[in-house]
């Protein structure tokens, strides 16, 4: 996985995560106050890690509910609709590169960056 986001920094080397940082601060900084839960709990961290983990099993696991339980236009749509999310999340992050407040700010979760970064 680092090597892949090693890979996106060589081709993007330009982030928005300031931008996206100046949003989050209208909403009360969510991430910062998930991100401090989630290193005072191990048991947070290590749920969050398997949710992700097992983002790639859900979609078989959708699928497979829409093959057997709903109609075929209907399962066509979400077979197009995951294709087209597998080709586009690429060129989408090219466009728009965010890599999370980790790559922003060095000190993330324990301590927000100071509100004159927000100028």
């Amino acid at each position: 996985m680092m090597r892949l986001k090693a890979a996106y920094t060589r081709l993007r080397p330009l982030k928005f995560d300031l931008y996206v940082y100046h949003i989050d601060y209208f909403f009360g900084e969510p991430s910062f106050v998930l991100g401090k839960a989630a290193a005072a709990h191990i048991w947070l961290r290590l749920l969050i890690s398997i949710s992700y983990g097992l983002l790639p099993t859900s979609v078989l696991a959708i699928f497979a509910a829409y093959v057997f339980l709903r109609r075929e236009a209907e399962t066509l749509v979400v077979a197009k609709t995951f294709v087209l999310n597998l080709f586009l999340a690429v060129p989408l992050y090219l466009l728009l590169p965010v890599c999370g407040p980790a790559f922003a700010f060095s000190q993330f979760p324990l301590s927000p960056p100071p509100t004159s970064c927000l100028i």
